[in-house]
Order: C-alpha cells, then sequence, then structure tokens
C-alpha cells in the first residue's frame, strides 16, 4: 500500500488571502451587532416621553437629525460589502491552494469561481451605465457616485472651455460665423441642464439612488413607464370598492392619453382562458380588471364626445379594440359595443377611414355581441357572414 503523504503548505499568499478572509467576516459579524444595537435604540418608542405628543415629535426629530448627520445609514452597509469582500478572498485563495495540490480539480472550481465572480462584476457595473435597474448594492452606489463626479467634471470643464472660446470679449474665435457661434450655443444649452441635474445628484452624496430615480421618472424613457401604472397596480391591491375607487381616481388624475394608455395595457395583460368555456376570462378570477375596464371606457368616449381635447379619435378606437377583445362575454363589454353604434349613429365620427374601422370592429366581434335593430337607425345585413349583424345605414 502506498503511503500518501500530507499535503503540501498553502503558499503564503493563500494563508494572506484566508486570514484577510476570516478577519473581513468577523469585522462584519461584529459591525451588524453594534449598528443591530444603536438601531435598536433609536426605535424605541418615542411614546414613553411623559410630556405629551409635542416632545415625542422633538424626540423623533432629534433621532432623525442624529441618524443624518452621524451617516448611519453607511455603517448599515458596511457588514453587506465586508462579507462579499471575505468570500472573494476566500474563494481566490481556494483556487489558488487547490491548483498546487491538482489541476484536474482546481479547474472546474476556477471555472464556478470566474462565473460567480462575473455575475458579482456585471451587477455591481450595471447601474454605472444604466439610465435605471433594480442592481442597487453599496457597491454599485458608490461607483454611481463616482462616476457623477467624473460627468460633473467633465461638464463643468467643456463648459468653461466654450466660454473661453466664444463667450469672452477677447476670444479666440470671435471673430466665428454666425452659424459656428449659434452651434456653439446650442452645445452649451444641451449641457447646462444635465451639468445642473448631475449636481443634484451630487448633492445628496453616496446615498443618492431616490434622486436618481427622481430624475429618470421626468425622462421620456421614464415616462413610458406610466403606460403600464394601472395594470401593474391591480397586482398589489385588494379587490375591494375602496381599491377600484382609487385605481379609477388616478386614472382621472392622468392626461388623457396617458390614461388611454394604461388602458390598453390594462386590456392586454386580460387573464388566460378559464378551464370552463362557458365562464369567460373576466369571471374567472379577475372581476376587478372588467369593472375598472368598463369605468374606463368614458375616458375612450371623450374623445368622441368632447372636440376640444386633444386626443385623436384613432387612439380612442384602439382602446375600444382592445376592450371588446378584453370585455368579452362581460356586461361591460355589450355596453362598450353600443357605445360605439351610438358615436357612429351620431356622427361623431366624421372620417370615412375611421368609420370603416369602427365597423369592422363591430363585424369582428359580432359573435360575442348581440344587439337589436331599434337601438339605432340601423339595419340588419348578412353580406359578410352567415349570422345576422347591424351595420349603420349607408
Amino acid at each position: 500500500m502506498t503511503d500518501v503523504g500530507p499535503p503540501p503548505p498553502a503558499p503564503d499568499y493563500v494563508a494572506t488571502l484566508w486570514f484577510a478572509a476570516l478577519v473581513c467576516g468577523l469585522s462584519a459579524a461584529t459591525i451588524a451587532i453594534s449598528v443591530n444595537q444603536w438601531l435598536n435604540n433609536l426605535l424605541t418608542p418615542t411614546a414613553l416621553s411623559s410630556n405629551g405628543s409635542h416632545e415625542q415629535l422633538q424626540t423623533w426629530n432629534l433621532r432623525h437629525q442624529t441618524f443624518r448627520e452621524w451617516r448611519l445609514l453607511a455603517f448599515i452597509d458596511v457588514p453587506s460589502v465586508l462579507l462579499q469582500t471575505a468570500l472573494v478572498l476566500f474563494l481566490v485563495g481556494l483556487v489558488g491552494y487547490l491548483w498546487q495540490l491538482n489541476h484536474d480539480v482546481a479547474i472546474p472550481t476556477l471555472i464556478l469561481v470566474v462565473i460567480l465572480l462575473l455575475f458579482l462584476l456585471s451587477t455591481t457595473l450595471i447601474p454605472v451605465f444604466a439610465d435605471y435597474s433594480p442592481f442597487i448594492s453599496p457597491q454599485s452606489k458608490f461607483l454611481c457616485w463616482v462616476s457623477v463626479l467624473m460627468k460633473v467634471l467633465y461638464y463643468d470643464v467643456a463648459l468653461r472651455t466654450i466660454d473661453w472660446l466664444v463667450l469672452r470679449p477677447s476670444a479666440p474665435t470671435s471673430n466665428l460665423s454666425i452659424g459656428n457661434f449659434s452651434r456653439f450655443i446650442k452645445l452649451r444649452r444641451r449641457l447646462v441642464p444635465r451639468r445642473d441635474n448631475l449636481q443634484v445628484i451630487r448633492k445628496y452624496g453616496y446615498h443618492s439612488w431616490a434622486a436618481r430615480e427622481s430624475m429618470y421618472l421626468r425622462t421620456p424613457t421614464g415616462r413610458e413607464s406610466d403606460n403600464a401604472l394601472v395594470a401593474n397596480m391591480l397586482h398589489v391591491v385588494k379587490d375591494d370598492d375602496s381599491s377600484i375607487s382609487f385605481i379609477t381616481s388616478c386614472l382621472h388624475a392622468m392626461q388623457l392619453d396617458l390614461a388611454l394608455k394604461n388602458i390598453i395595457t390594462l386590456c392586454q395583460r386580460r387573464p388566460p382562458s378559464p378551464p370552463d368555456p362557458e365562464e369567460t376570462p373576466w369571471q374567472h378570477v379577475i372581476q376587478p380588471q372588467g369593472r375598472i375596464l368598463s369605468t374606463s371606457l368614458q375616458f375612450a368616449a371623450q374623445a368622441f364626445t368632447n372636440t376640444d381635447l386633444d386626443v385623436p379619435q384613432e387612439q380612442a378606437i384602439d382602446v375600444y379594440d382592445h376592450a371588446l377583445v378584453a370585455l368579452r362575454g362581460h356586461r361591460g363589454g355589450r355596453d362598450a359595443y353600443l357605445q360605439l353604434f351610438d358615436f357612429l349613429r351620431g356622427g361623431a365620427v366624421r372620417e370615412e377611414e375611421l368609420r370603416m374601422k369602427i365597423l369592422w370592429l363591430l363585424y369582428r366581434n359580432d359573435d360575442y355581441f348581440t344587439v337589436k335593430a331599434e337601438y339605432g337607425e340601423w339595419r340588419s345585413f348578412s353580406c359578410l357572414r352567415h349570422s345576422h349583424r347591424i351595420c349603420v345605414e349607408p
């Protein structure tokens, strides 16, 4: 039997990495315990004060100011950073030690470690380059803060250079043509708002993520997220009258074109067909959506009834198109179907192309809604299908 000797001693750098990882891990635990003790003291109920609500408010304000002045929020992030640092140090040392023992064992371990490190690195760097991302961590916030400082420095240098070249009386480019001079001025007008916005973020310091979110919501890309505001809200609200009223009030508070986009998104996210073929999707699980859609169609109707609104009727017809599909079998779908008839009968739709589009919607959804002829000046015909349907009198 061959004697197997003891494993070779770990290289000095491996021992250094492992002991550094041990120190980082113990430091993270110690700091976490300390932070927990500090926060427990700050979270002591202010109701223990016996001199009334005014002193309770003063106590809360004192704790809030102390929390901000001593920057305790930064200490809260330290343990997580130390733990991740300890993990990286330990894994790098482990790969180095396995490499000394056996390459066949070290290579698979190295591949897994590299995958993990690439994941950590990518999720840390994405917030620096993306306009907005959910990968918020202490490391990414620090890198974003550094990138903001660099961008502010860049814009300051660019603006000072433009001022020196163009605006001062003895500028070397004072003999520029009017076209070149106007281009410099336009460039300066584009750079100043960007520099000012970054200054706002820098003012909030290391923890400026709330300011970044507020600025992102004012960008064109950020405003697009409002198109699904109501549809996303339905996943977290309760099915009661107060929730439905709240969502409806949100639609009322929006601009009409934004409200119509939300209604379209809500229609597109209708639930799948239920197991029972005789049960409509809206009767299956999502009754609140049917109720909200039925109420929301009044926004689309304003494009036909209120000519002062700057909302194209074609956009409102798209809303009815999606609503008729989503509300099949629901009473609100029949109401929407009748509203389209009323718009045609009352002459609210004057463009021939839009009239034909509405007729096509009525024809396409005819199998799901039944309408009697006495609802308006209509006559039934069967030139396109075998079943009777209602059409506007040409």
